[in-house]
């Protein structure tokens, strides 16, 4: 078994692009790492990007991140406040992305 062992991958690219992804981070990652999606929009399919990885990886644990806020924010110390939504969630994991200006609420509302 060549697959890695991440505890998180964090998937920020052009939602169009997702579906040509995911078999390549299926290939290299291990079962038990985290995806969490931070994009907007749908993906060449049409559906959801949470939808498309529970399609194509069903196996792994998929969150989605979002705002309001910008990584410029976060890197210039500007409070933000993010939510990270997914139907797997460890609220123990929230102390993996313990910012000063970054408050981080969980949701199992993806959409």
């Amino acid at each position: 078994n060549d697959n890695k062992h991440y505890d998180y991958l964090i998937v920020s690219i052009t939602t169009r692009g997702l579906s040509d992804l995911l078999p390549k981070i299926y290939e290299k990652i291990s079962p038990d790492t985290h995806i969490i999606l931070a994009m907007k929009g749908l993906t060449s399919n049409g559906i959801l990007p949470i939808e498309e990885c529970k399609k194509l990886i069903p196996s792994h644990r998929i969150s989605v991140l979002s705002g309001p806020g910008f990584a410029h924010e976060i890197t210039a110390e500007i409070p933000v406040h993010l939510v990270l939504a997914g139907d797997q969630l460890n609220e123990d994991e929230e102390e993996d992305f313990l910012l000063d200006n970054l408050t981080l609420d969980f949701s199992q509302d993806v959409v």
